[in-house]
C-alpha cells in the first residue's frame, strides 16, 4: 500500500496538518472503521434528531457490505490518515463505466462508488469538525489516479442529493441529470479539460 503525503485542515485552528492518502485499503481495514463510524452515526442522529434536521442520506450506507467489491480487480478503496485514524474513505472503478460527454464519449474513467467522510468531521453533525477538507481531498486522489490510468483526467459519478453542490461547486463537475437506471440520481462527470481546471485550482490554492 502506498503512503501518499497529503494535507487537512485542522478544525479548531483553521492551520493545515500532514495527513496521509492510502491508496489501496483491504477488506479488513474497512471493516473497522465501519465498526467506528456507525457508533459516530448512531450519536449524530440522536443529536440531529433533538434540532429537528435531516439525518445525511449517506447514513444508510454499510462499509462492510460495500467492501466486498474490492474482490473484484475493478474496484479499489482509498483512504485519508490523519492523527492515527482514518478520516474519509472512497470507493473507486476503473473502466467499468464511460464517459457521457464530448470530447471523450465512450472513453473509460475513474467512476467514484462511494465517498465518505468521517462522522466526526461533518457539520452539524459536531459543531466543529475535527478536519475539514476531506471530500476534496480524496476526490483530488481520483482525479490524479485518472491521469495515471491515461484516462486523461476523467471522473464520473451518481450524487446524492446532499452532495450535488459539492460536486458542482467545489469540483467543477458537470451535471448531466437525474439517471433513471439509478435510482434517479444525479449523474455528474468530470471532462479532461476540467480535470486540468480542477487540478491547477488545488495546486494553487
Amino acid at each position: 500500500m502506498n503512503r501518499i503525503p497529503t494535507t487537512l485542515i485542522d478544525g479548531k485552528t483553521g492551520r493545515p496538518v500532514k495527513a496521509l492518502l492510502l491508496d489501496n485499503l483491504t477488506v479488513a481495514e474497512i471493516n473497522e472503521v465501519e465498526k467506528q463510524w456507525v457508533i459516530h452515526r448512531r450519536e449524530g442522529a440522536t443529536r440531529l434528531h433533538k434540532l429537528g434536521l435531516a439525518v445525511p442520506e449517506h447514513w444508510r450506507w454499510d462499509w462492510t457490505e460495500k467492501s466486498e467489491k474490492l474482490k473484484l480487480l475493478a474496484y479499489r478503496s482509498l483512504g485519508i490518515k490523519c492523527g492515527n485514524t482514518l478520516q474519509g474513505l472512497m470507493m473507486i472503478s476503473t473502466g467499468v463505466r464511460t464517459a457521457r460527454m464530448e470530447p471523450d464519449t465512450g472513453k473509460p474513467i475513474v467512476y467514484i462508488e462511494y465517498l465518505e467522510s468521517a462522522p466526526w468531521n461533518v457539520k452539524p453533525i459536531v459543531d466543529e469538525p475535527q478536519y475539514r477538507g476531506v471530500g476534496i481531498r480524496l476526490f483530488e486522489a481520483a482525479v490524479r489516479l485518472s491521469f495515471s490510468e491515461e484516462f486523461n483526467g476523467r471522473i464520473g459519478l451518481h450524487s446524492l442529493r446532499q452532495a450535488e453542490r459539492f460536486y458542482a461547486e467545489k469540483c467543477g463537475m458537470t451535471a448531466i441529470g437525474p439517471d433513471a437506471k439509478f435510482q434517479n440520481l444525479n449523474y455528474f462527470e468530470l471532462t479532461r479539460e476540467q480535470a486540468q481546471e480542477f487540478l491547477s485550482e488545488e495546486e494553487t490554492s
